[in-house]
């Protein structure tokens, strides 16, 4: 019986970091909350780039002209 090969893929480590960054921002000490939604901000623009946030009820917003 030979052991199982685990192989590590880049993307292991990108959700590692968010997933410590997600734990970090309930984090009591303001220093460390801020500076993880600081990350979560620069990681959102970084990896989902211009999403938008949902729209409400017929509330059309500025990117109505887009759908």
């Amino acid at each position: 019986m030979g052991m199982a090969v685990y192989e590590e893929y880049p993307c292991d480590h990108y959700t590692a970091v968010i997933n410590v960054t997600l734990m970090s921002t309930g984090c009591p000490r303001s220093e460390i909350h801020e500076t993880a939604l600081q990350l979560l901000q620069l990681l959102d623009k970084r990896f989902f780039g211009a999403v938008h946030p949902p729209l409400g009820d017929g509330d059309l917003g500025e990117y109505s002209s887009q759908y």
